[in-house]
């Protein structure tokens, strides 16, 4: 080819012009560095982590970055839950994430949800039915990590919601990277979502560099969600009125208010460790009134959610009220030596009296 065919007048040229591999090589070891950053490369060892798969672009992404990094496919375990509600397109999911996960060699459970469980359809129920299932089964496989495909795209949806919900610093610190899970018998088992950092553009589009197959879930157009309506009208508008710059600030507000919450649940463990062995659920908990009176009520809330969260009573029926009533209950009870009282969602009563606090699931809250 003379120089006239190239176009240039500089025959090294056509060398600094990316090749497609390259391209492909170079997306491929960015998603690599933002996966590694968040997994636990360290501690993983000799250990099972169970994989939700959905069959969506998210979660068959998620699958493909463990396995590349999986040393062994036998502590790779996968569960697929089929909530029926989309008829043959469920079915057609659990079949696609069945075959897949014979192809690679690895044990999947796919779990069919009993129509007695589902009291209605709502994202939140079927985000609790999924999350016990999943529970359930990092157990049975006796897993350490429960992996999830949330992603970038969900953290700023997530945010949103809460933001008009009116939640506080925990809940505008977004989806947190790993959680720990109370289990009946004090074994470790944490929830970790290693994509939080990549947006799900960036992961189809790796998909389809590898030629990667996934489900696309019709539901996700339909607009009877609130996520769904947040996602395809309400951001679409942002983007055009701001361009896509906006994302950027909105996750760093994000990460703002995330190291806000984690400096206040350090000091809460901090004092819980001084007051309370908690390794188990008991029927009660007792604690000295004087360490809600002194914490900051950023941390005051930390240290109930940590009792919550050992006890396994559930959260879902919190509001700001109830964080009001508690917070106002805690100052009432610090100026007078008469005992209290305050009933609390869940059928969870807290007493005071003495100076102590007793916290207590009863029967006829």
């Amino acid at each position: 080819m003379s120089r006239e065919d190239t176009g240039s007048d500089n025959p090294s040229d056509l060398g600094s012009i990316p090749s497609e591999s390259s391209q492909l090589d170079a997306r491929t070891a960015l998603l690599m560095r933002e996966f590694e950053c968040r997994w636990p490369l360290t501690e993983w060892t000799r250990k099972t982590v169970l994989v939700g798969v959905s069959g969506g672009s998210d979660s068959m992404a998620l699958l493909e970055l463990i396995l590349r990094h999986a040393e062994d496919f036998d502590r790779v375990k996968v569960l697929h839950c089929n909530h029926g509600l989309r008829g043959d397109e469920s079915d057609q999911d659990e079949a696609f994430v069945i075959d897949t996960c014979l192809e690679r060699g690895i044990e999947c459970l796919s779990v069919r949800i009993d129509p007695s469980e589902l009291s209605s359809s709502s994202e939140e129920t079927l985000r609790r039915i999924r999350f016990k299932h999943y529970v359930e089964a990092a157990m049975a496989f006796d897993a350490r990590w429960i992996a999830l495909g949330h992603h970038r795209d969900d953290n700023l949806e997530t945010f949103f919601l809460r933001l008009f919900r009116g939640s506080g610093p925990r809940g505008l610190s977004g989806i947190p990277l790993r959680r720990s899970v109370p289990t009946t018998d004090g074994r470790p088992l944490e929830i970790i979502r290693p994509m939080l950092s990549i947006s799900k553009s960036e992961l189809e589009a790796w998909l389809a560099d590898q030629g990667i197959p996934f489900r696309e879930d019709s539901s996700n157009r339909l607009g009877i969600y609130q996520r769904n309506r947040l996602r395809n009208e309400l951001l679409p508008i942002l983007d055009s009125l701001y361009g896509q710059g906006w994302r950027k600030h909105v996750l760093q507000v994000i990460d703002s208010m995330t190291n806000q919450t984690q400096s206040s649940e350090l000091e809460a463990n901090r004092i819980l460790a001084e007051h309370w062995n908690r390794a188990l659920p008991t029927k009660d908990i007792s604690l000295p009134l004087s360490i809600f009176q002194q914490a900051d009520w950023n941390v005051t809330r930390e240290i109930v959610l940590a009792i919550w969260h050992t006890q396994h009573w559930s959260l879902r029926p919190w509001t700001r009220k109830h964080w009001q009533r508690l917070q106002q209950f805690f100052a009432v009870a610090s100026q007078t030596p008469h005992p209290k009282r305050i009933e609390l969602p869940g059928k969870i009563v807290a007493k005071v009296r003495k100076g102590v606090i007793t916290f207590e699931q009863t029967t006829d809250a």
